[in-house]
């Protein structure tokens, strides 16, 4: 399996390793909120840090409109995506903007850091977007 969850308290760490087909990724997302572990309002932390190739734009839109319907039943107020590579970089950006432009009612940013990005995904949003 290319992903693994990892639950704790305020958050939950997604860690992708190696390729992940598009379909897959949005199986384990309708995964991941079913998952006992999974509790309404914990943080979503996606680490791409060894993803072995980037979305493309194409796929980011299927991901948004998964995650909408996802928190019509399920509050996740934050997502940081944790990504190095330049494309990966770009494309969590793009899913930033997408997030924004879609109106999901969650905070979305990328990070270069695990530990910057676990920090700002567990500090309550300023401005929740409920």
């Amino acid at each position: 399996m290319p992903y693994s969850f990892h639950f704790e308290d305020r958050h939950v760490l997604v860690t992708v390793e190696g390729a992940l087909p598009p379909q897959e990724e949005r199986a384990a997302f309708r995964k991941l909120v079913t998952a006992p572990g999974f509790r309404s309002g914990m943080a979503l932390v996606l680490d791409n840090r060894r993803r072995e190739r980037g979305a493309d734009r194409n796929h980011i839109k299927d991901m948004i409109t998964e995650m909408a319907a996802a928190l019509r039943r399920v509050r996740i107020p934050r997502m940081a995506i944790v990504a190095q590579r330049l494309d990966s970089f770009a494309i969590g950006a793009l899913a930033a903007k997408l997030a924004e432009d879609h109106a999901l009612p969650m905070e979305v940013e990328v990070f270069a850091d695990l530990e910057t990005a676990v920090a700002w995904a567990t500090d309550p949003p300023t401005h929740p977007r409920d």
